[in-house]
């Protein structure tokens, strides 16, 4: 895809970014640890910097699958569609460990395909059969403006948020369920909506 550096970096100038991601199709990152990075694995949308959003410039077909995510500040964060995060753990990270996120805001459309600005939110992920241990913030976040997305067969553990849904907008098909929740510091879930 369309492969940009990050410019920016975290504490003690830890490497921004492991896996970028942007205006990529068919992404697999399978059997991979994941160690002290700011976004362990970034799958970025639509880049419409300099050009409309559309099928060409959107990145998916993604998985992640069977990866171990430690110490990283957000270990995976998708814009992207269809996107599959399954069978990976993560433990002692210091941020949201899974973020699905959408660029847009939403236009208020019955149809999601009708929204001008459909491509640049994310759709169809599904975080699925995946282990949170001991993290240090939420492990799964579904931020507004999102279509379509699973959280399904994972396991939570010692966790001090499992699953937050920032959906005060226009997000649809949110899926929660068949997940295992012990030992929380504070939430389950939380919702805005």
């Amino acid at each position: 895809g369309n492969n940009r550096e990050m410019t920016y970096t975290w504490k003690d100038n830890i490497q921004a970014c492991m896996i970028l991601a942007s205006q990529s199709k068919n992404i697999s990152v399978i059997g991979c640890r994941i160690y002290n990075y700011n976004y362990g694995v970034f799958i970025n949308g639509a880049d419409v910097e300099n050009e409309e959003s559309s099928f060409q410039n959107t990145a998916m077909n993604g998985v992640i699958q069977n990866c171990v995510f430690n110490n990283c500040h957000s270990a995976v964060d998708t814009y992207g569609k269809a996107i599959l995060i399954d069978h990976n753990s993560f433990y002692g990270n210091t941020g949201k460990c899974v973020q699905v996120e959408a660029n847009s805001t939403s236009q208020g459309e019955e149809n999601p395909m009708d929204e001008p600005n459909y491509y640049m939110s994310a759709v169809g992920a599904v975080v699925s059969n995946n282990t949170f241990i001991d993290n240090a913030d939420t492990d799964v976040v579904i931020h507004t403006n999102t279509y379509g997305t699973i959280v399904e067969g994972n396991t939570f553990l010692n966790y001090y948020r499992a699953i937050q849904l920032n959906t005060h907008d226009e997000s649809r098909g949110i899926c929660i369920f068949g997940n295992v929740l012990m030992f929380q510091k504070r939430q389950e879930i939380t919702s805005s909506k």
